[in-house]
């Protein structure tokens, strides 16, 4: 999408997003995902700032829906300074049972895409943004604002997530003996990260605090063979989704497209305590055969099968003490003389 500014471009963006919306129905709440189509067009209301006005590029697409980016900049820096969502929930192909047809509006402050001036920032990575009751998700992004000429700079800002992979040199041409397989770097301790679900009206419904570490065996197909690999969640790359109930929620964390979290909470109404009853796990590593759901019964519940067990067992053993008890006593009835 570009902004223009007379005959000449002012700001320029090549992003793919995606919008994770949660929004009440008759049964509850329910969350969908809608990314950002390839037909996105600039609206009417992008502009080139001026006037006490900042520089904005607004992205209409689907049934009413937009994203709207609008920058600031100081003598060294610009930056994203708001981003806007707006989606129709009389979009019934998009927001299916929805209870209103209200046009609704979220926006941020927070969203953390800064590069120096004149210069393109590119961010590949994930990068989750919360607006709102809703997450926004950009990946593959290269941008500039306040442009100098028509094309992208070729000096670029990189986001530090993408700064935090490092890319192996090439194998040289001469070496004719196939080195080992490298040892994987230990992934160390996960950083703590806050998801959260929010209804339709931005309340949080549902909060956690948390550091993730997953500890998978599959079987890889470069190695031809099962291997166990330790990944840890990374907050700034995971974006938190769900929904909630009267009686149960549902927390699920995505990052990238290879791995998916999901936790189900369930609240007994009797002690009106909630509890952890359900988690999945699913990878799709690059170097996996298949995709792999991972779920394992918990030792709680686990333990919780030897009760009835155990109980089931004690009350069999009595019945035939009982049993035998009554087979002696009937025997020693008829011992002895007997009445003529």
């Amino acid at each position: 999408s570009e902004g223009d500014r007379g005959n000449s471009t002012c700001i320029k963006a090549e992003l793919s997003a995606s919008f994770s919306i949660t929004y009440d129905t008759a049964n509850g709440t329910r969350t969908v995902v809608v990314p950002l189509p390839g037909s996105a067009v600039v609206g009417v209301a992008s502009s080139c700032g001026g006037d006490g006005r900042f520089p904005s590029l607004v992205a209409l697409f689907g049934d009413g829906h937009s994203l709207g980016l609008s920058f600031s900049s100081n003598v060294s820096l610009y930056s994203v300074a708001n981003l806007t969502l707006q989606y129709n929930l009389s979009d019934v192909s998009t927001f299916p049972e929805a209870n209103g047809t209200d046009v609704v509006t979220v926006e941020t402050t927070s969203v953390g895409m800064v590069a120096r001036v004149n210069t393109t920032y590119r961010c590949i990575s994930a990068s989750p943004v919360i607006v709102g009751g809703a997450t926004v998700t950009f990946s593959n992004v290269t941008m500039e604002a306040y442009m100098t000429g028509d094309d992208l700079s070729p000096n670029e800002s990189v986001c530090t997530a993408d700064q935090s992979f490092t890319t192996a040199p090439p194998p040289s041409p001469s070496t004719t003996t196939a080195a080992p397989a490298p040892v994987p770097t230990p992934p160390g301790t996960p950083t703590q990260g806050r998801y959260s679900v929010s209804n339709s009206n931005g309340t949080v419904c549902l909060l956690a605090r948390m550091a993730l570490q997953l500890n998978i065996s599959h079987f890889s197909a470069s190695q031809n063979k099962t291997i166990q690999e330790v990944v840890n969640l990374l907050p700034n790359q995971t974006t938190s989704s769900g929904s909630c109930d009267p009686t149960s929620a549902t927390l699920v964390l995505t990052q990238g497209s290879a791995t998916n979290l999901s936790f189900l909470f369930t609240l007994n109404t009797t002690s009106n305590r909630y509890h952890l009853t359900g988690l999945s796990v699913v990878a799709a590593w690059p170097d996996m055969t298949v995709s792999l759901p991972l779920a394992e019964e918990c030792q709680l519940d686990q333990d919780s099968m030897l009760i009835p067990i155990v109980v089931g067992a004690a009350l069999a053993g009595l019945v035939l003490i009982v049993l035998i008890a009554y087979l002696i006593g009937r025997k020693r009835s008829h011992a002895g003389y007997q009445t003529i």
